[in-house]
């Protein structure tokens, strides 16, 4: 039988973030991780999970 297992790896950083309010930083931080000047990489690991996944 195949089964299909999902494995998901969790990446995770604490950026301090300047900003006039909390949702300003958070715009902030969200256009620099998509403009790839944040990159999270293996020393940011947190932890890998596994899910069976229903056929």
């Amino acid at each position: 039988m195949l089964y299909q297992i999902e494995i998901t790896e969790i990446l995770k950083r604490v950026v301090p973030v300047e900003a006039a309010s909390a949702s300003e930083a958070l715009n902030k931080t969200i256009n620099k991780y998509n403009n790839s000047e944040i990159i999270l990489d293996a020393d940011d690991y947190e932890g890998v999970g596994f899910n069976e996944i229903a056929s």
